[in-house]
């Protein structure tokens, strides 16, 4: 299910991005496809 959270997620991660935290942002994002997925 993908839910309101699961775009927050995603614009904490963008945001992580635009940060140049890319090590996190992959991370967090691997993360969330997983739990969409699931």
């Amino acid at each position: 299910m993908y839910s309101d959270a699961g775009y927050v997620v995603m614009g904490q991660d963008f945001i992580s991005l635009l940060k140049g935290n890319t090590a996190f942002h992959n991370k967090k994002l691997n993360e969330a496809l997983i739990n969409a997925i699931n």
